[in-house]
């Protein structure tokens, strides 16, 4: 996690993250915020500018909505890995 800010996550970790999660390369689709107020309805047509997931980017994430797309904001089939990583042992007994 980031020094910055204790159990909340940078978007180079999130990146690291959504490498392991989905089956397509982080360098084909891209998170936006979602601009609409609550739950987004339309985000598709309602989003901010494109986050950057190829370079360094230790800028903490921010609370909200975000619309994952294309890199120039058109939609995009994100299928998600079947064959997950085995879950970590335990490190404290319980």
């Amino acid at each position: 996690m980031s020094s910055e800010a204790p159990g909340r996550p940078a978007w180079n970790e999130m990146r690291q993250r959504m490498d392991i999660v989905f089956e397509i390369p982080t360098t084909d689709f891209t998170p936006f915020p979602c601009l609409e107020d609550g739950d987004p309805k339309d985000p598709i047509h309602h989003h901010g500018p494109p986050i950057n997931l190829q370079e360094p980017n230790n800028d903490i994430i921010k609370p909200g909505f975000y619309i994952l797309l294309g890199p120039n904001g058109e939609p995009v089939n994100i299928p998600v890995n079947q064959q997950m990583p085995p879950p970590r042992a335990n490190s404290v007994p319980f």
